[in-house]
């Protein structure tokens, strides 16, 4: 499908509907690809908890330099608030910069698939750019969503001890690293890859 960019506007080339839904899949599935490593990786064992949905969203987050926020208190090791990011302090049995690479990969083939679908071949690589950068559009508001989905509150037993608090992904950071810069620089590179 060629995008009407015609008019010479930079935002002419910015293909709202492929971004969305570009966007929503690359977020959806890299965290059910973490999930799935996750379940694979016998070091992590955190797909047999109650809680995890919410732990593996933020071993997501994680995967992304965003540190979990941890308030409350477990039973001997946290008592106020700490933040930790799980996959550095947990060993695992998959390299751990392969879980921050899931993001890396799927967003800049995101952004070349958007813009090589949205633009037709004469386009500049800075079209493509722009085009790819169009998967901010789904990806913020599911790393906005994420900030909330994975979250833990009340009381909840993790790795065999109670904790009583909440915990989830940092959100500020969330927003800003997960949402914003990851899908706009990674999008933007597959976007200019796609018209290289």
């Amino acid at each position: 499908m060629a995008s009407d960019h015609d008019d010479g506007s930079p935002l002419s080339a910015f293909p709202l509907n492929e971004g969305a839904l570009g966007g929503v899949a690359a977020f959806a599935i890299g965290y059910a690809l973490t999930y799935l490593f996750v379940t694979i990786d016998s070091e992590l064992d955190y797909h047999e908890e109650d809680s995890a949905f919410e732990l593996i969203g933020i071993v997501f987050y994680n995967a992304h330099f965003v540190d979990g926020v941890f308030s409350g208190s477990i039973e001997g090791f946290i008592d106020g608030t700490e933040r930790l990011n799980l996959l550095a302090e947990e060993s695992t049995q998959f390299p751990e910069p392969f879980f921050y690479l899931l993001p890396v990969v799927l967003l800049v083939a995101c952004g070349y698939l958007v813009a090589s679908r949205a633009l037709s071949p004469p386009a500049s690589p800075r079209e493509g750019a722009v085009a790819g950068a169009a998967v901010i559009v789904g990806y913020l508001p599911m790393a906005v969503l994420g900030t909330f989905l994975f979250e833990l509150s009340g009381e909840n037993t993790v790795f065999g001890v109670t904790f009583s608090g909440s915990a989830g992904p940092d959100q500020l950071m969330g927003i800003i690293v997960v949402g914003l810069l990851y899908p706009l620089v990674l999008g933007s590179l597959g976007g200019l890859l796609s018209r290289l």
